[in-house]
């Protein structure tokens, strides 16, 4: 019965964070997902132990979670929140939407630049995490440094990866401090100009591609259903 309580809750979670993240989106998903998750966990403790209740709410949010983004990103591909294939100069089409990917411009990475700050404990005592914004210019092809830049992209840690037209950004009001300095570094060593409507893209990890989208989501509920048996095997081998 254990045995088939992992891929059980990796199935249900693939099913449940799909549908979770296409009605409330990737927080209200996510916070749907860890209130099953707490349920799951506290009658796996009731019916059987405290342990294998907690392993597989860990197995449902993993699965979950994965499929959540996944829900919500072909939700808002099908809706039209999602504008793929979107030019960098036609601005009125896709920035009043959720996200955009583009088919032309270019992301400078070689006048990106980092601003960041140590983040302390609420209680003030040692520092925990160095929180960071890279800040990317994206340019319409001929650009020229005297050109002022409008789109600029936001990323934490080490930023997209891969093709420009295969990332996808949000569109944003607000950037935080961390990406405003990191900015005006942008300005300061490479003397970029900044448009006076500037926007600002935050970088999602998801794929433009639906089908990848699903088979992500399919392939960590796989994932963690195989690690389940995986351990269960491995207990049984030691005992």
């Amino acid at each position: 019965m254990v045995a088939l309580l992992g891929p059980v809750c990796a199935g249900i979670a693939l099913l449940a964070g799909r549908a979770f993240g296409a009605w409330f989106g990737m927080i209200g998903g996510s916070i749907a997902m860890a209130v099953c998750a707490i349920l799951l966990w506290i009658g796996i403790a009731i019916w059987r132990d405290g342990s294998t209740g907690a392993a597989a709410a860990f197995a449902w949010m993993f699965a979950g979670v994965m499929n959540v983004n996944a829900g919500n990103s072909i939700a808002l591909m099908n809706s039209g929140e999602h504008v793929l294939g979107a030019h960098v100069t036609d601005v009125d089409h896709w920035r009043r939407h959720e996200r955009v990917s583009f088919a032309d411009g270019a992301l400078r990475g070689d006048l990106m630049e980092l601003a960041g700050h140590i983040a302390k404990r609420v209680d003030g005592h040692r520092p925990t995490r160095f929180d960071d914004c890279r800040a990317t210019p994206i340019v319409a092809e001929g650009w020229k440094q005297s050109d002022p830049v409008r789109l600029w992209a936001l990323s934490a840690e080490h930023g997209p990866s891969g093709a420009f037209f295969e990332q996808t950004f949000h569109v944003s009001t607000t950037p935080d401090d961390d990406c405003l300095r990191a900015i005006e570094d942008v300005v300061a060593k490479h003397h970029v100009v900044v448009d006076p409507d500037p926007i600002y893209l935050e970088y999602v990890i998801t794929s433009t591609d639906p089908t990848m989208v699903k088979l992500g989501g399919l392939v960590a509920a796989a994932l963690t259903a195989l690690v389940w048996l995986g351990v269960l095997a491995w207990r049984r081998f030691r005992a």
